[in-house]
């Protein structure tokens, strides 16, 4: 069976999302879901691979390239942290605790910005 890239990012989640109510509940967290999110998170990252500077580029959608939130930021000229606060405007999804941006996305979007 072949999960895509979504479908890995999803069982991430919802793995780490149990691994962390189970550590705020002080409830035992079994070593077979330590190993299971272990291995959802070792596939998934082999689906993203850094490329350069921090660009990440996404092999499951070929084409699609991912940058940092600094990177954005710079793009667009604001602070990393007003880019965060927009990142659902600039299609933003979290991979391994980082906010990652399409750079297609942020160019668009620093393009928009200039013409108003």
């Amino acid at each position: 069976m072949n999960l895509t890239e979504c479908d890995l990012q999803v069982a991430l989640r919802c793995v780490s999302e149990l691994l962390d109510t189970r550590r705020l509940l002080g409830a035992p967290i079994p070593a077979w879901l330590v190993e299971h999110h272990r291995r959802v998170a070792a596939a998934y990252r082999g689906i993203m691979s850094t490329v350069g500077q921090g660009t990440v580029t996404d092999t499951a959608q070929s084409g699609h390239e991912f940058i940092s939130a600094r990177q954005a930021a710079d793009i667009i000229g604001l602070s990393r942290r007003q880019i965060q606060r927009i990142g659902a405007d600039l299609d933003g999804r979290i991979v391994d605790g980082r906010w990652l941006y399409p750079l297609n996305t942020v160019r668009e979007y620093a393009e928009g910005r200039q013409q108003h």
